[in-house]
């Protein structure tokens, strides 16, 4: 049982390493930080019973870990959210085109989601995998500012990103990842009087299908997850290094396909 334990703490040791790492066959370890937990916590409590100071391999690698594991876990308290002049609020949505997996809600996703949207009223809307027909519509008509990249088209091959704002833009960009059909852009928007940047992601897809797991080699499986989890590193890096020469605040939005 101690040996088990051990495998488990040092797993776990390994996963909370992770994001101060820049091993794209490492991350393979992050999925597994869930079931990692709850075996641990497991050999806690079955050493605290039996008053074993074993106990305290699992209850270190716990507290250690407890900052990496809040990105996975929410240990925030409920808090009321205060009206104020300078708040605003933001969505980040990723509409598949408005059209579902294979198009099969073809015939009514696209107008739920918008009146969705609509309905929610968030100041500032992040669109990843949007639908290039909804900016010929006025379904979006609330928000006077909005910057779209559609500049290879949707028959080239680019995932369009968009951003739909009711503060004014005053400066707006595209950040291009080498080789990839995905992109960020970001969006200088006026707030009062203050400015914020924000960013929308849409990171390299893992390319998983849950009905072809079973029929996919193991080492195919692997060397695409670790082709992906490489391309999410770099892309992120561009990313990185373009906030820190921000001259504002900045707010990341964005799917990041990583969980």
């Amino acid at each position: 049982m101690l040996f088990l334990n051990m495998i488990f703490t040092i797993t776990l040791l390994l996963a909370c390493i992770v994001p101060y790492t820049s091993s794209a066959s490492l991350a393979f370890v992050s999925l597994t930080v869930p079931a990692l937990v709850l075996c641990n916590m497991f050999f806690f409590l079955y050493w605290l019973i039996g008053k074993k100071i074993y106990m305290l391999l699992s209850l270190t690698v716990l507290v250690y870990g407890y900052n990496t594991l809040g990105t996975f876990i929410s240990f925030n308290s409920v808090s009321s959210i205060t009206d104020h002049e300078d708040t605003f609020s933001i969505m980040s949505f990723n509409s598949l085109g408005f059209r579902g997996k294979n198009d099969e809600w073809v015939s009514t996703a696209g107008d739920t989601l918008v009146r969705f949207v609509l309905k929610e009223q968030p100041d500032i809307i992040c669109f990843q995998e949007f639908d290039a027909k909804k900016t010929r519509s006025n379904y979006f008509k609330e928000y006077p500012f909005k910057y779209i990249d559609y500049e290879l088209g949707p028959d080239n091959g680019r995932v369009i990103q968009a951003i739909y704002s009711k503060f004014k833009i005053i400066d707006k960009g595209l950040l291009e990842f080498s080789k990839s059909s995905n992109s960020a852009i970001f969006v200088d928007v006026k707030i009062n009087k203050d400015t914020i940047r924000i960013y929308n992601l849409h990171l390299e897809s893992l390319k998983i299908r849950p009905e072809n797991i079973n029929r996919e080699r193991s080492d195919k499986l692997f060397s695409r997850l670790k082709y992906s989890f490489g391309k999410q590193q770099e892309q992120a890096a561009i990313v990185r290094q373009h906030m820190n020469n921000s001259p504002y605040r900045n707010m990341v939005c964005g799917d990041f396909n990583n969980t």
